[in-house]
């Protein structure tokens, strides 16, 4: 029986480091990292930037992409 507590006391020490050491998951991308996300060219994202298909986040005067708005633009894109 101490060894099972022993094992369960290092298992939540290991959960526990690692929720710890975990990095926020990224919201905001460049154009190529939102290119890379979807697997596509930086100038296709800057197309759909301008076309209106996909809209930009302006910080510091440059484009950032929410991951969010990516997502998006992948579940409008689905085919029947």
């Amino acid at each position: 029986m101490r060894g099972i507590q022993i094992f369960a006391d290092e298992l939540a020490d290991a959960i526990a480091q690692k929720l710890r050491d975990r990095q926020p998951e990224k919201r905001l991308f460049t154009v190529k990292e939102s290119a890379q996300y979807l697997g596509c060219s930086p100038d296709q994202i800057e197309e759909w930037t301008k076309t209106g298909r996909l809209r930009a986040v302006k910080l510091d005067r440059r484009a950032r992409y929410d991951r969010h708005d990516l997502d998006r633009l992948v579940d409008m894109s689905k085919v029947s």
